[in-house]
């Protein structure tokens, strides 16, 4: 079939790009033609308008980190995702354009959130809900999230008639069952983040990621600014921001830790056996840290995730715990069967 996928691939972002690869790379071994609709609000486009919008020159420094990963993350997409050849800026030019494909999947990723229902492009947007001007083609959510445990009353009232179109949904968090049942989801599932589909083989041969024995550093990355913590804590801390993808995996599979806030580092960390400590502004599972304890759970590593506070006065002691790979492979094996399960049934709908 012919699949085409609307997730978060534009954005200035490790773990948004290499979800939306993952998947791609899912469908396409499960022998589907697969495309990304290049789908990108023209508000997040990096121009004059949006730098003085959104105030980037109160922080050159992080601009210009921006600048240098955008530029790289853009040469991985043109290498490795198979982009529509029409770039789309406003969902409304796009939405009657997709009849030409047999399934439509939403996800991953955070392309639920509230915040880009309500202004994802200045103003609303309901294109991750699959708002199209057709009953065709099959509509699919694969691992969606939402950024929240607790959604808007009036974003719910806004997509339900959406939802209830979807064929099959899925959400990475235990709180987006809630939420999908809300809008109307028939039977949502769990799966795992895309990433978490593929084993370490996949990505060290499909991207080039070479296969080295652990060094002395412990790589930190700390998004929303927040690499202050770790500063006059550790030796030998490797920190930079604005690498390509192939060597921020790099930097992850070599480390002797790794510590992060990232979703897909901890996800990364996981895949390429790396030991890793979370550390959150706080340790109650609310909001956006709920996709940290739905996947750290069933794995039996909710201890890696730690306040900020207690990596100030503790958080050393943790980068000495010992990790069962063993055992984690296995419980993340069954895990990965379960997202492939939930995509084979997709051609069969």
């Amino acid at each position: 079939m012919k699949i085409g996928i609307l997730t978060f691939h534009w954005a200035t972002n490790y773990g948004a790009v290499l979800q939306c690869f993952a998947l791609q790379e899912a469908l396409k071994t499960l022998g589907h033609e697969v495309e990304v609709i290049n789908y990108k609000p023209y508000v997040y486009d990096n121009t004059l308008w949006s730098f003085l919008r959104f105030r980037k020159f109160l922080d050159m420094r992080a601009f210009r980190i921006d600048v240098v990963k955008e530029k790289k993350m853009r040469s991985f997409r043109r290498r490795f995702l198979r982009l529509s050849d029409k770039r789309y800026g406003r969902w409304n030019t796009l939405r009657s354009e997709l009849s030409d494909y047999d399934v439509l999947i939403s996800g991953s990723d955070q392309v639920m959130n509230p915040s880009f229902l309500f202004s994802g492009e200045g103003g609303p947007s309901s294109a991750y809900f699959l708002d199209i001007n057709s009953d065709n083609p099959v509509r699919v959510a694969y691992a969606v999230s939402f950024g929240t445990t607790t959604y808007p009353d009036a974003g719910i009232k806004k997509v339900k008639p959406l939802i209830s179109k979807f064929s099959m949904a899925s959400t990475r968090e235990n709180s987006g069952i809630a939420i999908l049942q809300a809008m109307g989801a028939v039977s949502p599932e769990i799966v795992p983040d895309p990433t978490l589909l593929h084993d370490k083989l996949f990505y060290q041969t499909a991207l080039g990621i070479r296969s080295t024995q652990k060094r002395e550093y412990t790589y930190a990355y700390l998004l929303r600014k927040r690499h202050f913590i770790i500063q006059n804590s550790l030796q030998n801390v490797l920190m930079i921001s604005d690498e390509s993808i192939e060597n921020w995996l790099s930097n992850i599979q070599n480390a002797e830790h790794f510590i992060t806030n990232s979703f897909h580092g901890v996800a990364f960390s996981l895949i390429f056996h790396t030991p890793f400590t979370v550390v959150l502004q706080t340790k109650e599972n609310v909001g956006m840290n709920d996709r940290f304890y739905s996947l750290l759970e069933p794995l039996g590593l909710t201890d890696r995730i730690i306040s900020e506070e207690e990596f100030k006065n503790t958080g050393h002691k943790l980068i000495d715990s010992v990790f069962d790979w063993n055992l984690i492979d296995a419980k993340l094996n069954v895990m990965r069967e379960k997202g492939w399960d939930f995509l084979k049934q997709i051609s069969i709908k």
